[in-house]
């Protein structure tokens, strides 16, 4: 299974054979992304957006694969306003089930 985070011009997170592939995020993205450790378990394929700022504000696109096959696709909207606050953004994209 292949879980891909893009905004509209990056890829924001990747996951992919198992575990996170930050070589492959757009660096506006590094170190402050994080998809759920047993998402395969659970199915929650939420993106953690770590210090939001308005830059951020924006379409995401949620994307699994299996194999080379499109299984489901999830579009979210991200509004941040105002100042950062030390706090995490949770971007909930669906529940998969049987992978």
């Amino acid at each position: 299974m292949l879980l891909e985070w893009l905004d509209n011009y990056r890829k924001v997170h990747l996951y992919m054979n198992g575990s996170d592939q930050p070589e492959e995020q757009h660096q506006v993205y590094k170190d402050r992304t994080k998809v759920n450790e047993d998402l395969l378990i659970t199915g929650d394929l939420s993106l953690t957006l770590k210090q939001p700022t308005e830059a951020d504000s924006g379409g995401y696109r949620c994307l699994v694969w299996r194999k080379e096959t499109l299984i489901r696709k999830k579009i979210v909207v991200l509004k941040v306003k105002g100042l950062f606050v030390h706090s995490l953004f949770v971007c909930v994209c669906f529940c998969l089930c049987a992978c």
